[in-house]
């Protein structure tokens, strides 16, 4: 698995995952490589061969993933096989009509918080999209107006409380 934060799936494709796929010819005993590449990531996995050791798998990727030159930044690891940090589930939101921006905010406001409330979630890491983001242009003289006036209208409140009612 390698992160490329902030390129797109085809710089991340043609840069890492390639590159790392091309190496892996020379690795013992497999039976399949197959990648997934989407934005700033690259997953490689490959299969070997019924009762092969996995000390001796492990050995073989990693000095095939040494002889890669990946762009400055990228570092290429071989996960572990299995354990609390690996990946349980995976899976892609779609929606018709809907951009990487909708999406992603769907999924960092309802979604995450949904399944980070399920007993046993211990986190949920989001690739892609384009992040929603808020800004606020204050003009300071109008706000110092506002302010003013809220100051005003609550003090004049506390003055006269039966204005309340």
């Amino acid at each position: 698995m390698s992160q490329w934060r902030g390129r797109s799936a085809e710089e991340v494709e043609k840069f890492v995952t390639i590159p790392l796929e091309i190496s892996m010819t020379s690795v013992q005993k497999k039976t399949n490589v197959r990648s997934i590449t989407m934005f700033g990531l690259s997953v490689i996995k490959i299969l070997f061969e019924d009762n092969v050791d996995d000390f001796f798998a492990r050995q073989q990727v990693n000095n095939a993933i040494t002889s890669v030159s990946l762009p400055e930044g990228v570092e290429a690891e071989v996960q572990p096989p299995y354990g609390p940090t690996g990946e349980i589930f995976r899976y892609i939101i779609q929606g018709k009509n809907r951009d990487t921006r909708d999406l992603l905010t769907y999924q960092d406001w309802v979604i995450r918080r949904q399944l980070l409330s399920v007993s046993g979630v211990a986190d949920v890491v989001t690739f892609g999209g384009q992040q929603k983001i808020f800004e606020i242009n204050v003009i300071p003289g109008l706000l110092e107006k506002i302010i003013f006036l809220r100051l005003m209208y609550i003090s004049g409140l506390k003055k006269q409380p039966e204005c309340w009612w």
